[in-house]
């Protein structure tokens, strides 16, 4: 009880193990829901394999299987998903829809020959049939048929009820969640949450009623590797070839470290004659080197068929190496074991099994059972060699049968890995934390979502190239893909971290710093009282700082900016208008008809003005110069000179020996002079009555008839000539006057 325990540990680990594989793209990604639509084209490209078809929702893959479906193969064309796809549960018509004619060598068939790319999304909730309705056809799964290379898709929930058709009297249903017949390679695929329900007519034989997991059957020389596919099958009618993984191999193809946890449950039928294998139903070949199963494993319970094995129905050519079963086996109709439940019967179609194991056990009724495989007699036919099985069939082992029994404890050991690898490691088994692996076990990938993890998450402080390269390293990497591949899946993860590391900062932005540089250097250093703080920050300037840093930029910029407004301006230079001051206050006001122009413009000057208004400042110096330029002296004071010519001008000239020097000071009066000048002035009237105090007389008349003597008092014969002498002297002094003021007035 125990060591079944254990081994449903085992498997329990082995499911959870797969599990991430059904959501990692939709954990990144929104999933388009399909509405049952057809689209017109696909979302873009030319189908070259460096501009491939795009498909982005379920409309567009529906356009795919109708352009298939009505004759297109796209044979050599590209195509890759660029997003999760839901399906919605909506019936579906695989792509390529019919194959059987091809069977039979005609040309009536659909296929896809092109070569799709999931790019590791998901598409799911894929219908196929219904319980109350299952699909007639002689294709089952996403595609019917292919002749390309499928890879890096996951589906996620694929229901398929299908009833096999009868094409030219045979039984014809090939069936797959992904594909049903494939003539071309299958690479990093995954079906999980797989729920199959298959049944063929009673009547005819079963020429081609091929059921697996992944794919009803894989045509010769094409390779299924690093695959996977978890969920059920079940068959109703007994017949044909089912596998968890795969219905049947052709000669000279290959599987290699791919896996199934599908549980299979059959009819029970000896007529049927169904092969019926946890991993695959049989063998569809000729003894031949090349077909080959290697690194693989099956961990789901098999029940009924006819020849039935926890990994294998029938060998039938079939070359299985350091692989192994876990599941357990029972109710087989003719033979069972827990690996291989019969061989072939054609010496034509043998093969190998070598350095494999099985711990499932085998329990039920059987014609015939063996605890590894079907070795029923001493003659020898398909080879086994370095094989063993859980201890617990040790009661059902075949006397001829050569594989070993071990408790379970024994084969979860180091010592059991290097039994299996024998001398040689590169078969690949190893023991990794408590667990015998042969390759096929899902890659560790908590290297790479640590990785992810340390993606910063703000990428916009980069430079875009060293984003570009981290893009590069996350788009990179794979998904689902197996132990043998851990060192790849390990550089994936290295791939991203050394890209982070290789994330280069954006430049800080120095613009505001430039700014306000150039307007420091704009700046005359000379108008300022101190500018050395100015220099002091521009010098103080660091380059080449990234935008983490870009505070410390910013600071650096108002560092200057502060700097340029504590700026003091130099006083402006006052000497001018303090010398035009000095000049006005010189100047005796009194002098000058009207000095208001001057007072004015002392009085206007602003003291406290910079060097940058220095303008200002000497315009008030000129100010107060033009006002006293334009100062106008009084008149001087003609009035002594007025009075000597008026004196002058009295006198009768007759009566002097030499007037002339009267005359000439009269006429060398300047008029016109201002009050600066009074002196002149003055010096004229002075010179006037300088003149007059030097004349002389004329001595009196001696003629004859004369007297020397006063005339009498009270003559009167005189009289008259005195008062007429004395109006014609006012009359003069009067006129000499009038005219004197005139010309004074008029200059």
């Amino acid at each position: 009880m125990k060591k079944k325990l254990l081994s449903l540990l085992l498997a329990l680990c082995l499911v959870m193990a797969l599990v991430p594989m059904t959501a990692f793209a939709e954990d990144a990604q929104n999933i388009n829901v399909w509405d049952g639509s057809t689209a017109a084209a696909f979302a873009g490209g030319t189908g070259t394999a460096e501009n491939p078809y795009q498909i982005a929702n379920g409309a567009e893959l529906a356009y795919l299987a109708s352009s298939v479906n009505s004759g297109e193969t796209y044979e050599d064309k590209y195509f890759v998903l660029t997003a999760n796809i839901n399906l919605n549960g909506l019936p579906w018509t695989p792509i390529a829809n019919s194959f059987s004619d091809a069977l039979f060598g005609g040309t009536d068939y659909r296929i896809f020959a092109g070569n799709f790319d999931g790019k590791g999304y998901t598409i799911s909730n894929v219908s196929i049939g219904s319980e109350t309705t299952p699909f007639e056809s002689d294709v089952f799964g996403l595609f019917g048929a292919t002749g390309g290379k499928i890879s890096n898709l996951n589906l996620d929930t694929v229901s398929i009820h299908g009833v096999a058709k009868i094409a030219s009297g045979y039984v014809v249903g090939i069936a797959g969640g992904l594909v049903g017949s494939s003539a071309g390679s299958i690479e990093n695929c995954h079906v999980t949450g797989l729920a199959m329900d298959m049944s063929a007519p009673s009547n005819g034989y079963a020429a081609a009623y091929w059921v697996g997991g992944l794919v009803g059957a894989l045509d010769g020389a094409q390779l299924i590797n690093e695959c996977s596919v978890s969920g059920s099958i079940t068959e109703k009618a007994g017949k044909g070839s089912i596998g968890g993984l795969i219905g049947e191999l052709g000669k000279a193809a290959k599987i290699t470290y791919s896996r199934s946890d599908v549980t299979v449950n059959v009819k029970a039928d000896s007529r049927g004659g169904a092969n019926v294998g946890g991993f695959i139903g049989k063998g569809n070949g000729k003894t031949d080197a090349e077909t080959i199963i290697r690194n693989c494993y099956a961990t789901g319970n098999v029940t009924g068929g006819a020849y039935t094995g926890g990994f294998a129905g029938g060998l039938w050519g079939l070359n299985i190496k350091n692989c192994y079963a876990s599941g357990n086996v029972s109710q087989a109709a003719a033979a069972m074991a827990s690996f291989v439940g019969t061989d072939a019967s054609d010496s034509n179609y043998y093969g190998s099994i070598t350095n494999c194991f099985t711990t499932g056990i085998v329990t039920g009724s059987s014609p015939f059972r063996y605890a590894f495989a079907e070795q029923s007699s001493a003659t020898k036919r398909s080879e086994i060699t370095n094989c063993y099985f859980a201890v617990e069939n040790l009661g059902i082992k075949n006397q001829n049968e050569s594989a070993t029994e071990k408790p379970q404890d024994e084969m979860k050991n180091e010592a059991f890995a290097a039994a299996l690898n024998g001398s040689d490691d590169s078969n690949g088994w190893s023991f990794v934390n408590g667990q015998i692996l042969c390759g096929a076990e899902p890659a560790d990938y908590s290297a790479v979502e640590a990785a992810m993890a340390a993606i910063p998450t703000d990428l916009t402080v980069y430079t875009d190239e060293s984003v570009a390269a981290l893009n590069t390293a996350v788009d990179g990497v794979v998904r689902g893909k197996a132990f043998v591949s851990q060192a790849n899946v390990n550089a994936m993860a290295q791939a991203i971290e050394d890209a982070i590391a290789a994330l280069q900062y954006k430049d800080a932005d120095y613009t505001k710093v430039d700014a306000a540089i150039a307007k420091a250097n704009a700046l005359n250093k000379d108008n300022y009282k101190d500018f050395s703080a100015v220099e002091t920050t521009v010098n103080a300037v660091v380059r080449d700082k990234n935008i983490t840093e870009q505070s410390e930029v910013d600071a650096m910029a108002k560092a200057i900016e502060d700097a340029i407004a504590a700026l003091q301006y130099k006083d402006a230079d006052y000497t001018k208008v303090d010398a035009a001051i000095a000049k006005a206050n010189a100047l005796n006001k009194d002098n000058y008809k009207d000095f208001t122009g001057v007072e004015a413009a002392v009085n206007a000057v602003t003291r406290g003005k910079n060097i940058t208004e220095q303008t200002e400042v000497d315009a008030m110096a000129k100010a107060i110069e033009d006002a006293i330029t334009a100062l106008q002296y009084k008149d001087a004071d003609y009035t002594k000179v007025d009075a000597a010519i008026a004196k002058a001008n009295a006198l009768n000239k007759n009566d002097y020996k030499d007037f002339s020097g009267v005359e000439a000071a009269v006429k060398a009066v300047v008029r016109g002079k201002n009050i600066t000048e009074q002196s002149e002035v003055d010096k004229m009237a002075k010179t006037i009555e300088d003149a007059i105090a030097a004349l002389e007389k004329k001595p009196a008349s001696t003629k004859p008839g004369t007297s020397g003597k006063s005339p009498q008092t009270g003559d009167t014969s005189n009289l008259a000539l005195w008062i007429a002498l004395l109006f014609i002297s006012s009359g003069a002094a009067i006129g000499t006057t009038v005219v004197s003021r005139k010309k004074k007035y008029n200059r």
